[in-house]
């Protein structure tokens, strides 16, 4: 019952993100555009040769000085990828942060009501009320799960680099297993000083958080006796997700337009150069880092809706087999997330609010995952990021 639920939420966003859409001209050819694709209203036809061009590493170049005429790409109805629909987004904001930012924050940190996850009392592993029934055992192997990589991830080392996808996947050893790595290593503590990222520090963050969820999957039953193609499909399908599930929930809060990573670098909602990343960050922000916090996600909270985004059943090369296996694996998170919520919040009402509200993450992820990708594959296409092999495998690969 309750993944049909999750099916008729995803159906709902999706009628709801058709109904917003107004039409206008594609930006390369005029043709109709069929909505936001790379940051910017295109057609299908230029959509997809944008994305082959990137999948195929072809490059091209202007046979008339740059002064060709663009017409129409290909015919809709022998559009192979099929009509799509996003919805429109509006740019809200029209200023970055200005040369005081990290006094300002800190002042909007000192007057805000709201808690960050890494401060708030509810996101520690310990229960101290007696009163309180002890968490299921699968919420507490997971945030036993989430300390081993988040001392990773709180410390100033870089992981492994242009190490390939299926090497970390099938070996034994782990990386978080392996406290050695955190030898003499400095461990980010409360960001007192903001600095804008750069290219580097963007892609940095993604490879470190990208390896960690590597190793956070390779912990968890029923991931390693699964045929090498389904894991690679379930890591696939969850990786951008996962990256701003991490950078949102773990972000200091210094108010709603900046994503703060733990060294004090920064995302903020209006970007200084590429603004084609506009779109995506304000989704990011509007639909995963401000609800969490408005609603004080707790960090088992976080943790079962992190699993269960990662145990989808609906990815569509799974084997029958890993399928059901997923598709049961989900099901006790759901159950556990449930009873989670129940502890805290006694009336049924209150408690179903409350787990609709964890569930509609679901179809923003989805929303958010697809306009990454096609940044991603933009980025790669202009040559406007350097990604190493662990990204390129996960992020851009079909």
């Amino acid at each position: 019952m309750v993944l049909n639920l999750i099916e008729a939420m995803d159906m709902a966003e999706a009628a709801e993100r058709n109904q917003r859409i107004v039409p206008e001209l594609c930006a390369v050819c005029s043709d109709k555009s069929t909505g936001l694709h790379y940051g910017v209203a295109t057609c299908n036809g230029c959509k997809t040769f944008f994305r082959r061009t990137v999948v195929n590493d072809q490059h091209f170049g202007c046979k008339a000085n740059n002064d060709c005429h663009v017409e129409k790409a290909i015919q809709g109805e022998r559009d192979k990828i099929g009509y799509t629909k996003r919805r429109r987004i509006d740019d809200l904001y029209a200023d970055g942060p200005s040369t005081s930012t990290t006094a300002a924050a800190r002042q909007y940190t000192d007057s805000s009501t709201e808690q960050s996850p890494m401060s708030s009392p509810s996101s520690t592993s310990t229960q101290s009320s007696s009163s309180v029934p002890p968490r299921p055992a699968n919420i507490e192997s997971l945030i036993e799960l989430e300390a081993k990589c988040n001392k990773f991830r709180m410390a100033d080392i870089e992981l492994e680099t242009n190490v390939d996808l299926r090497t970390v996947i099938s070996r034994q050893s782990s990386i978080i297993n392996d406290e050695t790595l955190l030898k003499n290593a400095r461990t980010f503590t409360s960001v007192t000083q903001l600095v804008r990222q750069q290219s580097e520090d963007i892609v940095a963050w993604h490879r470190k958080d990208l390896l960690l969820m590597i190793e956070w999957a390779k912990e968890q039953t029923p991931f390693p006796i699964l045929p090498e193609a389904d894991k690679i499909a379930l890591l696939r399908n969850h990786a951008f997700a996962h990256v701003m599930l991490q950078q949102s929930f773990y972000s200091q809060d210094f108010g709603p337009d900046i994503i703060v990573m733990p060294n004090g670098t920064f995302m903020h909602r209006v970007p200084a150069d590429e603004t084609m990343l506009r779109p995506l960050l304000g989704k990011v922000m509007d639909q995963i880092m401000l609800p969490i916090r408005r609603m004080s996600m707790r960090q088992e909270e976080f943790i079962a809706v992190k699993a269960i985004a990662f145990w989808n059943p609906e990815v569509s090369t799974l084997t029958p087999d890993t399928k059901d296996k997923v598709m049961q694996h989900r099901n006790e998170l759901l159950a556990a997330l449930f009873n989670v919520i129940s502890a805290s919040f006694k009336t049924p009402q209150a408690c179903a609010e409350r787990f609709g509200r964890m569930l509609l993450f679901t179809p923003h992820l989805s929303a958010i995952t697809a306009m990454g990708t096609e940044n991603m594959y933009l980025s790669s296409f202009f040559n406007l990021r350097e990604f190493d092999t662990i990204v390129k495998e996960l992020l851009l690969d079909d």
